[in-house]
């Protein structure tokens, strides 16, 4: 467990791993591939955030996304101690599907996360998950700018949440403009709103962590607006090849 309660930031170390398939994937496959390395490895929590038959309610150690048709499982803190079991898998299943892995990647990372001094804008590059069962009903009846407003509120609520499951105190207040549109997604095999777009706060998110719900299931993966906001560019730099 990392902890600091008086600094306004942190450094986590992180390892993130790309495996290279011989097929594009999509979106919905990075449930899949959760599935399927919990499977690999039961006696793992860190995989597929179980212990017994209770949920682990931490932030997600390991988080598993698909972005531009790769499968990436982002490993962080405690989390890196699994990626050794990761580099030596020639093929993943998927469903019915057996999908052959012809390398991986990986990229060792120290990120910040913290209190910055002036507005940092991001990008959510996959579906945003910001709406519960208690909150949903509201978020319908309310005008634009009221959802704009809530939805303000529960980003900064998940800023928060985040730094308290990786033992970090936020030390001072969290300002947040945000700028989404709702589009349709699953989870589960149940219908749901996400929201997609840019937000800015006054604060450092690691790229390529997950904000709100199902973030090991790769919702709400923010990155980084840098270089126009290209995921490409944010994607491309720094890959280590693990030789198969």
């Amino acid at each position: 467990m990392i902890a600091s309660r008086l600094r306004k930031n942190i450094e986590i170390p992180s390892v993130e791993v790309s495996l290279i398939t011989s097929k594009p994937l999509s979106f919905e496959n990075a449930e899949g591939l959760r599935g399927f390395l919990g499977a690999q490895f039961p006696q793992e929590p860190l995989f597929h955030h179980h212990k017994g038959d209770s949920l682990v309610y931490s932030y997600p150690r390991v988080q598993y996304k698909i972005l531009q048709g790769q499968a990436w499982i982002i490993c962080l803190a405690e989390g890196i101690a699994v990626t050794e079991m990761l580099q030596s898998f020639h093929s993943i299943k998927l469903g019915s599907q057996v999908i052959r892995v012809e390398n991986i990647q990986m990229t060792r990372k120290e990120s910040s996360l913290g209190v910055s001094v002036g507005m940092i804008g991001y990008s959510f590059v996959t579906p945003w998950l910001a709406l519960n069962e208690g909150n949903y009903k509201r978020y319908l009846k309310s005008r634009p700018f009221s959802r704009k407003k809530m939805l303000t509120t529960i980003l900064i609520g998940n800023l928060i949440s985040m730094s308290k499951g990786i033992g970090f105190t936020v030390p001072e207040p969290i300002k947040a403009r945000i700028k989404v549109r709702e589009v349709p997604t699953v989870l589960k095999g149940t219908p749901m709103i996400g929201f997609v777009g840019t937000f800015s706060v006054n604060f450092e998110i690691p790229n390529l962590w997950g904000l709100g719900k199902s973030v090991s299931r790769g919702f709400g993966t923010v990155v980084r607006v840098e270089n126009g906001g290209s995921i490409k560019a944010q994607l491309g730099s720094g890959l280590k090849q693990v030789q198969k």
